[in-house]
């Protein structure tokens, strides 16, 4: 059983609110797309639909499956932003990044079946497909109102109950994320320098100063070889201008350029993604503190309807006859509190287990993607740096080859 995603060819709707939808071409062979009527038949009988959706769809889509995942991580989801031109690199760049988003949900054993992802790849009735979201986030508001927990009382029956040492992990969550944050102001900061190019700026002097004593140098040697008759060793001039070019090499705006973009593009770009996808992981931990605070909740209320029942029990067992109709309805409320309890026992059992894979995975996959950002720039530094130091060799070999 497969599916894949492409998304591609942006279009711009609408006149004074204008946005862009995006095309999404879904190939899947999952029997649960099977029943859903499809645009077309691909290779080996797999089910292709097409559909256009706007970003604010996948936003749809994620927030959704975030709050159904049961202890799912999602990868972030680009930033926000306003262009709606489609040939901009931002579009280019949230595409990519769109396409990386759904490759991951699709290849998930389990997010793949979700009710969601089908209905936000499939549903081609415009109309219909904004129902639904509509529904949803009035669903999901109200929920969200309901597991909001403030009070002491909560926090203390968190802390006491959950598992310590994912206490600690999801505490030092907190403290990388501020580490982080700190690492992205230094190399914004660094990004900053780079495009005011201070540096650079004197060495551009520096290197016409250089040119400009060359060519004072050549000219006074050309007097002299007038005067005296007596040729002279022109090298000095030949390292000036070798000293000048090294320096406009170096101060160019294209060699800037390409530090900056390096910096910005392989280490400041996962970092940001990094981050985003830590408040992804934050707030699927607020969702299991909601849900355990909730069994226990539940909990507390089950002994107090168990108790009720049995003192209700007692009572028309003595003979309080005009007592049974209330105590068979405490019975059954206490039965379908049962029942419930232990579904969300199960739920959170899911949860955990669930979370314990999910959280090692998201550290595996992020930290890798901001290492391979390192050594990239690493990499294109050191061939900056080689070139840097080639041509300063240069220099040196022409001041040697004249011993001046």
């Amino acid at each position: 059983m497969s599916i894949s995603v492409t998304i591609e060819k942006p279009q711009v709707e609408g006149y004074f609110d204008q946005y862009v939808k995006y095309q999404l071409t879904t190939e899947v062979s999952i029997p649960k797309y099977l029943s859903v009527s499809r645009t077309s038949i691909g290779e080996g009988g797999c089910t292709i639909f097409t559909v256009y959706r706007r970003f604010s769809d996948f936003v749809w889509l994620y927030d959704t499956m975030l709050k159904t995942g049961n202890g799912h991580i999602l990868p972030p989801l680009p930033r926000r932003g306003t262009s709606v031109d489609i040939s901009s690199e931002f579009i280019k760049l949230r595409i990519a990044a769109l396409n990386k988003f759904m490759k991951f949900i699709t290849n998930h054993p389990e997010q793949r079946l979700s009710d969601t992802l089908q209905t936000f790849l499939s549903e081609r009735n415009q109309e219909v497909f904004d129902e639904t979201v509509s529904q949803s986030k009035s669903l999901f508001g109200s929920l969200g109102d309901m597991f909001s927990w403030s009070n002491s009382d909560d926090e203390q029956i968190y802390m006491n109950r959950e598992d310590p040492q994912y206490l600690r992990v999801a505490g030092h969550l907190k403290h990388l994320a501020n580490t982080l944050g700190s690492f992205r102001s230094q190399v914004s900061s660094y990004a900053d320098r780079l495009r005011q190019a201070e540096n650079t700026k004197y060495l551009e002097q520096l290197g016409i100063s250089v040119k400009n004593l060359g060519k004072d140098d050549h000219d006074f040697s050309s007097l002299l070889v007038h005067w005296t008759s007596k040729s002279q060793n022109g090298t000095f001039v030949s390292a000036c201008d070798k000293f000048a070019y090294v320096c406009h090499t170096l101060s160019s705006a294209s060699n800037k350029e390409i530090a900056e973009s390096l910096i910005m593009d392989e280490i400041m770009e996962p970092i940001e993604e990094r981050l985003r996808a830590l408040q992804v992981v934050e707030e699927v931990c607020q969702q299991r503190k909601s849900a355990l605070i909730t069994l226990v909740r539940n909990t507390m209320r089950n002994t107090e309807l168990q108790e009720k029942q049995r003192t209700l029990e007692g009572k028309v067992a003595a003979g309080m006859v005009e007592l049974a109709d209330e105590c068979r309805v405490e019975a059954e409320k206490c039965e379908k509190n049962l029942r419930d309890l232990n579904a969300e026992e199960e739920q959170f059992r899911i949860r955990k287990e669930r979370m314990c894979s999910e959280l090692n995975r998201f550290h595996s996959e992020t930290a890798q993607l901001l290492g391979n950002g390192f050594r990239t720039c690493a990499e294109m530094q050191a061939k900056l740096a080689r070139q840097n130091a080639e041509f300063w060799d240069a220099v040196l070999q022409s001041v040697d080859a004249g011993r001046i």
